[in-house]
């Protein structure tokens, strides 16, 4: 999954239920800084 598809899954989950976790299994160190950025627009990471 592209990290601009698992944005757009993220942010439809986080707009029609609330989230109360979330698991990451596996990530790419490189990929930390987009991550990052996909996370900033979750509500589960900003409240």
């Amino acid at each position: 999954m592209t990290t601009e598809k698992l944005e757009q899954v993220l942010h439809l989950i986080d707009t029609h239920a609330e989230m109360i976790g979330l698991t990451i299994a596996e990530y790419l160190p490189f990929d930390e800084e987009r991550l990052s950025r996909v996370f900033a627009g979750i509500r589960l990471f900003g409240d």
